[in-house]
């Protein structure tokens, strides 16, 4: 798949073109190409042309029988966006609870799925043809979104007042290293 754009791999308008591997999104999706599209939904929210429902989280409330102190837990979280033509569920299925490190109590997700693995998904639907285009994993996308975002947020805080706002796509690769996947 190497080559092959964002667009053409999830905006294609065919119903279920693609069931993607976090490989294929990995060489699909560029760290400028991430920015761009999370400043330009974050601006569309703005305006009113597009529209989020936050993350809900429901646990069983019986603890795992494998994993003392943790339960399952299903997130989901969707939204849409009229220039994108796109409707994006994510859906995450995991074992949550908590541990403590050094006196601390932290969250903790147990990658419990076949292989040692987390499991969540993202499925897209064309919002004119209302079918899915796509369904792929959200490993590699959500540790990409959240970088773009905190690139944003930082762009955002560091803005003068007296000046126009610098867009998230100008970053230097040099700051936006951080952003690569280790």
């Amino acid at each position: 798949m190497s080559g092959t754009s964002v667009e053409s791999l999830f905006l294609s308008r065919t119903a279920l073109r693609f069931s993607l591997i976090n490989d294929d999104v990995r060489r699909a999706l560029t760290i400028d190409a991430m920015l761009e599209a999370t400043e330009s939904i974050y601006r569309e929210l703005g305006e009113g042309q597009a529209v989020n429902r936050p993350r809900t989280q429901t646990y069983l409330p019986v603890e795992s029988r494998e994993n003392p102190g943790f339960h399952y837990r299903f997130k989901s979280q969707e939204g849409g966006s009229l220039a994108a033509g796109v409707w994006a569920l994510r859906i995450t299925s995991d074992m949550a609870g908590h541990s403590f490190t050094a006196g601390v109590k932290r969250r903790r997700i147990l990658p419990v799925a076949t292989g040692d693995r987390f499991c969540g998904f993202v499925i897209l639907f064309d919002i004119e043809r209302i079918e899915p285009v796509a369904i792929f994993p959200n490993g590699y996308l959500q540790k990409v979104r959240v970088a773009a975002l905190s690139a944003l947020g930082a762009c955002s805080r560091s803005w003068p007042s007296t000046s126009a706002p610098r867009r998230a796509s100008s970053i230097p690769m040099s700051e936006a290293s951080s952003l690569r996947d280790g």
